[in-house]
């Protein structure tokens, strides 16, 4: 279970997507305060992460958690005196439920088409695809490879780029090089590391 809040569906969906594709999952709306209280520790997490640990609940949210969330156990707890063995099968059935929710394709048939390659939200890639029909005068009809093509360029990202990137200083190495060093480099420190020094290069950081 997640919480997550913004402005939009798509930022929603996007802080989301972080831990897993919000297209398979029940998406329910809070009306009220939340409060999520953190302890702080005494020891560093491992690679000196900050030790926070997770303490307690406000009511209302914990109430909607097991009234929304998780049915089947909250029915067995208001039960008079419930045993531990039907607490546990009520988790069991929460853990594996019977119906998975199957992801909304997209009106958009070139959106639709990479929602399952990408495992991106729908409501993501239909934002980005309206984005680049606005903005970068790209057709609304776009084909999948376009769609996955901008998915893969920065420069829908960057608020500034490189001075150099204007007059390259010309190839050192070949592209095949390049790709292959790369590709190691992702192995060894990880997409989302190596997007992120990719993004910084760019901009001249």
């Amino acid at each position: 279970m997640s919480l997550a809040a913004g402005e939009s569906e798509v930022e929603v969906a996007d802080v989301l997507d972080e831990v897993g594709n919000p297209d398979a999952a029940e998406l329910m709306q809070l009306d009220h305060p939340i409060a999520i209280h953190f302890k702080l520790g005494t020891r560093p997490g491992e690679e000196g992460t900050l030790p926070l640990h997770f303490e307690d609940l406000s009511e209302q949210l914990e109430s909607s958690i097991y009234e929304r969330a998780y049915p089947v156990f909250n029915e067995i707890c208001t039960k008079p005196d419930p045993t531990v063995k039907e607490l546990t099968e009520a988790l069991k059935h929460e853990k594996n439920p019977i119906y998975r929710k199957v992801p909304e394709p997209s009106s958009n048939p070139s959106v639709a088409g990479l929602q399952d390659q990408l495992q991106m939200p729908r409501v993501v890639l239909e934002h980005l695809a309206g984005h680049a029909a606005a903005t970068a005068g790209i057709p609304e009809e776009m084909s999948t490879e376009d769609i996955r093509k901008m998915v893969c360029n920065p420069v829908y990202c960057l608020d500034r780029v490189a001075p150099w990137i204007a007059e390259p200083p010309g190839p050192m190495i070949s592209v095949e090089e390049w790709v292959a060093a790369g590709a190691k480099l992702i192995e060894e420190i990880g997409a989302e590391s190596y997007l992120r020094l990719l993004i910084e290069n760019l901009r001249g950081e």
